[in-house]
């Protein structure tokens, strides 16, 4: 073997480099070259050929290699045998840990780009599974986990414009809605500040904190409003009239 004989030939020839006989043989044959996606198990002998491996998952090759590379750069993985060149995770996606597949990026994570893991999303941020970006509720707002969505904090409400402000009778005080004080109101959506009785009529007050219309003004007990056109005001009961109602 390694070895073939032409016929009348007194001693057999050896076979040259890259070739290999049996036993018997009467010539050479070239040896097998190991190709994509395939590697060499075993070399090839003089008498024997090259015996050749498929690259499994996680692995790749690119031809007349002793062994399959790896898929073990960052974001790198290969889901089929016999690959020639190892795939890159998409972002929002992360390679398995035996390299062989993806997977999404779990829920609260996110990948912008190639890479072997998942950043966690920042504080007041959250994404869903699969993300490259992670999203923020917004002022005012936090993530309901179990609804998947963004609601208002206590004491804010969501206007038209699904924005969180103050409800009608409250205001705005740091990051919280307040109610609006004795002798004050407010009408309307927003975090201004609450309008006083005052302004419309001297002296009055309301009867409780959280008032929401003008008409809650009224004035205090021993008072009456004069309904001034222009000095309207509470006055003092004149003697001889109920002066224990508010109003």
């Amino acid at each position: 073997a390694g070895k073939y004989s032409v016929g009348g030939a007194s001693e057999c020839i050896s076979c040259e480099d890259g070739k290999f006989s049996a036993e018997g043989a009467v010539g050479c044959t070239a040896v097998a070259t190991c190709g994509v996606e395939k590697y060499i198990q075993s070399p090839s002998t003089s008498t024997a050929d090259t015996i050749c491996g498929v690259c499994t998952k996680g692995t790749a090759s690119l031809g007349d290699q002793v062994a399959c590379t790896l898929c073990n750069g960052e974001g790198e993985y290969s889901d089929a045998d016999g690959a020639t060149a190892c795939k890159l995770a998409p972002a929002g996606n992360k390679p398995t840990e035996n390299r062989e597949n993806i997977e999404a990026c779990p829920k609260n994570t996110f990948s912008t780009r190639v890479s072997d893991t998942c950043t966690k999303c920042p504080e007041g941020g959250h994404s869903d599974i699969g993300a490259s970006a992670c999203d923020f509720c917004g002022q005012h707002k936090l993530l309901n986990d179990t609804l998947g969505e963004c609601n208002c904090i206590d004491t804010f409400v969501l206007d038209d414009n699904n924005k969180c402000t103050c409800p009608t009778g409250m205001t705005l005080d740091g990051d919280r809605c307040v109610l609006c004080e004795k002798a004050k109101f407010k009408g309307d959506l927003g975090v201004k500040s609450c309008a006083l009785c005052e302004d419309m009529l001297k002296g009055a007050i309301t009867k409780e904190v959280g008032s929401t219309t003008n008409s809650s003004c009224v004035c205090p007990a021993g008072t009456f409003d004069n309904l001034k056109e222009k000095d309207r005001r509470c006055d003092v009961i004149e003697e001889g009239v109920n002066e224990t109602v508010t109003g």
